[in-house]
């Protein structure tokens, strides 16, 4: 884990690897680091919105818990 303090933001950056969900699925998981699970106070049962915003050809994926 890397944190990176900012002058307006504090920005929390953690590895995962993405696997397959099953044979039968086209969709994939991942488990979300501790350190930032714990940064959102995520809990079992939690939703999340999932959007991915491009700029300069970069893209960055945003997830926010839904209160």
């Amino acid at each position: 884990m890397t944190l990176i303090d900012t002058e307006e933001n504090i920005i929390i950056e953690a590895i995962s690897k993405v696997s397959s969900n099953n044979n039968k699925s086209k969709s994939n998981r991942t488990v979300i680091p501790k350190e930032i699970a714990n940064s959102i106070n995520l809990k079992n049962g939690d939703s999340l919105n999932w959007r991915i915003l491009t700029k300069n050809d970069v893209k960055f994926l945003l997830v926010k818990k839904i209160e």
